[in-house]
Formats: C-alpha cells, sequence, structure tokens
C-alpha cells in the first residue's frame, strides 16, 4: 500500500532558455524605450515632468528586470515587469485623460507580455 509521500514527486523546475531569451529582451527594451523617449521628451516644453519621470521609470525597472534575469531569477523579473508597467501605465492614464487616454492602448501589450 503506497502512501501520499510516496506518490508525491516533486517537480524540479528547469531554467526555460526561451523564457530567459524573451525576459531579456524585453528587459533591453524597456531600457532603451524608456531612456529614449525620457530624453526626447525631456527638451519639450510642452511635456509635463510625469510623463519624462514615467519613462525614466519604466527604463529603471528594464534595468532591475535585467539584473533579475543575470542573476537566475527570471519569474521574478517577469513579475517586475508586468507589474511594474502596469502600475506606471495605470499612473499616466488617470493623470491624462482617463478612459480617452491613447494610453489604454498599452494594457493587451502588457497583457500579451505577462503571458
Amino acid at each position: 500500500m503506497s502512501t501520499a509521500d510516496d506518490i508525491y514527486i516533486p517537480a524540479v523546475r528547469q531554467p526555460d532558455p526561451l523564457a530567459r531569451r524573451f525576459l531579456l529582451f524585453t528587459s533591453w527594451l524597456l531600457i532603451v524605450a524608456g531612456t529614449t523617449l525620457a530624453v526626447f521628451l525631456w527638451n519639450d516644453p510642452s511635456i509635463s515632468s510625469a510623463r519624462v519621470i514615467g519613462n525614466f521609470a519604466v527604463a529603471v525597472i528594464g534595468t532591475i528586470a535585467l539584473c533579475l534575469v543575470q542573476s537566475g531569477r527570471q519569474h521574478l523579473a517577469a513579475q517586475l515587469s508586468v507589474w511594474g508597467m502596469w502600475g506606471i501605465v495605470s499612473l499616466l492614464i488617470s493623470r491624462d485623460a482617463g478612459i480617452r487616454s491613447m494610453g489604454i492602448l498599452s494594457y493587451p501589450v502588457i497583457l500579451a507580455d505577462g503571458g
């Protein structure tokens, strides 16, 4: 007669190379896009400083996620990317025009990034 301990075999989580490459690409994309947009918007007087700070925050999230992927913490890097971007997009949308904001189109992209 087998017991519950005999049946339970813990699954060994192997690192997924495709997920790692995707997270590396996403992290670098956040870094480059956030920094580039922030630098270009910095010189425009009609753009609010909150938008520039939001783009720098995107670059910071990408940098932290890249460090997490490099240290082997892929799951945490994916969560940081998704939830961090969700928060930043939500703040920028609420500050701009609410539901009429063009930033609302970012939510499907964030959902697709989350898998």
